[in-house]
């Protein structure tokens, strides 16, 4: 298992809102700015894949969580399904709701440690954050985060990230992505043990661990998808999760995003 500690030095970011398009949707994202002081931050990262880049972060996110909680607890709706032509309610594909938390100091900082674990790339803008709530029978069925290809760019990477996980069921599920080596060291992060029927579900099955964060490549540099990041949000048996997306772009929004 490969390991390694990360400082994010304090840094900065104020959140305001410009939009690509893929035909279809449109897209909110970050606008940069020094108003905000975010303190230093440590984490450990370990990575699962090199090819999708996989990896696999503790405490990604800590004190700020009872910040972004507290900012989205009065703004959930019901979450929307893109299925390549609009977006509406499907509740046989995703049963949850969805926030965007704003006017707290947490919002900036997580979204700057997302973009400054990416390398700061001139390159990559993130779309708002996005807080997804899971109540008993709650899910999320497989799909892809990244678009088709198209002219207007895509969603390069992303951030699944567990707030509050007082639930049983709920993992995140990578049925195309390699186990990694034979180290129980994993079994503190992934389901080790053997699904309902008795057999060891194939994949990747990250446990829902409040705090910690799993971060992937979507797009191949040629554009295009790794089919290794399909996954899900596995049914909630019980009990109540709370997520945080982090989606990043490449080439798309950054005049307007980097003012």
């Amino acid at each position: 298992m490969f390991q390694a500690k990360i400082l994010v030095v304090p840094l900065l970011l104020l959140i305001g809102v410009s939009k690509a398009s893929d035909g279809v949707v449109d897209i909110p994202f970050f606008r940069l700015d020094e108003s905000t002081s975010c303190p230093a931050h440590v984490f450990n990262a370990y990575i699962i894949s090199r090819e999708p880049l996989v990896t696999y972060i503790s405490s990604f996110v800590s004190n700020e969580i009872d910040h972004l909680l507290k900012a989205s607890e009065d703004n959930y709706a019901p979450s929307g399904v893109y299925n390549g032509v609009d977006t509406g309610i499907n509740v046989q594909e995703r049963l949850s709701e969805v926030a965007y938390p704003e006017g707290v100091s947490a919002v900036e900082c997580v979204g700057r440690r997302a973009l400054a674990f990416q390398g700061w790339s001139p390159y990559i803008s993130i779309e708002k954050l996005q807080v997804q709530r899971y109540k008993t029978d709650g899910i999320s069925k497989y799909h892809y985060d990244s678009f088709g290809k198209g002219s207007n760019g895509n969603r390069v990477s992303t951030f699944n990230i567990f707030l509050h996980s007082n639930c049983t069921g709920g993992g995140t599920h990578l049925p195309n992505l390699r186990t990694p080596e034979e180290d129980p060291g994993w079994c503190v992060f992934i389901e080790c043990d053997l699904d309902e029927s008795g057999e060891a579900r194939t994949g990747i099955t990250f446990k829902p661990i409040s705090g910690n964060a799993v971060f992937w490549e979507n797009i191949w540099p040629k554009g295009e998808r790794y089919q290794e990041t399909l996954h899900a949000g596995l049914q909630i048996e019980s009990g109540t999760k709370i997520g945080l997306n982090i989606w990043s772009w490449h080439g798309i929004g950054l005049s307007e995003a980097r003012l």
